[in-house]
């Protein structure tokens, strides 16, 4: 078994929280792991290489050796746990740090699902002016609410103990695709700051998203 990574494949798409596994590879010293980009709108993952390991077709899909793990949040564990003596430790042994970390990390979901609901039909529609007012009124209120309980979580400067974890790993794409949605930083400081600090974080500068680089980021959420 190799400690970089030299004998991964890690399939993501550029922007999608969840295959931003990524950077818990890279947190991992794992940076010789082979990184296919997929273009979604080219429908790349349902390429018969994906779908041999991913039926389902989505990201991100990641392989070790002859080891296949598909679900984000799985990838991270087992990173964890197979790599656990290398790299930044992403799990605390203090059980009471653990639970905490274990609590936040799988709390994320409930963000990610949010946005989500609320994201998809604004760009699948061309636009907010496009969806059903009721709708998108009582999505925006579901994932103001989750980014309302992000901000009192991070008043700590993390996302779960007072360093870099598992958490972080799954909550940081999401909020710093909510920044860059408008999320306004006088409402929510703490969020703001966190995205800006570990934007300064090598892992993090690896794994950032290409079309962000060329593209403005979209004006959901200035008005929340």
């Amino acid at each position: 078994m190799a400690t970089d990574g030299s004998d991964m494949v890690l399939y993501w798409a550029s922007g999608s929280p969840s295959a931003w596994l990524a950077l818990a590879l890279h947190e991992k010293k794992l940076d010789k792991f082979k990184s296919n980009l997929l273009i979604m709108s080219k429908g790349e993952q349902n390429s018969a290489e994906v779908l041999a390991i991913n039926p389902r077709g989505q990201v991100p899909t990641f392989r070790h050796g002859d080891n296949v793990v598909n679900e984000s949040m799985a990838i991270g564990l087992y990173l964890e746990s197979v790599f656990k003596n290398q790299g930044t430790k992403l799990l605390p042994d203090h059980p009471g740090h653990l639970a905490l970390v274990l609590q936040r990390f799988m709390e994320v979901k409930n963000l990610d699902l949010k946005m989500r609901a609320h994201l998809v039909p604004i760009m699948m529609k061309g636009g907010i002016e496009n969806v059903d007012k009721d709708v998108e009124a009582v999505n925006r209120k579901a994932v103001v609410n989750e980014f309302v309980i992000w901000e009192g979580h991070l008043q700590a400067g993390y996302a779960a103990v007072e360093c870099f974890s598992l958490a972080d790993v799954a909550l940081f794409p999401s909020v710093a695709s909510a920044v860059r949605a408008g999320l306004p930083g006088n409402r929510f400081p703490n969020i703001h700051s966190y995205v800006n600090r570990l934007y300064d974080r090598e892992s993090i500068k690896k794994t950032f998203p290409p079309h962000w680089a060329n593209s403005p980021g979209l004006n959901i959420y200035n008005d929340v």
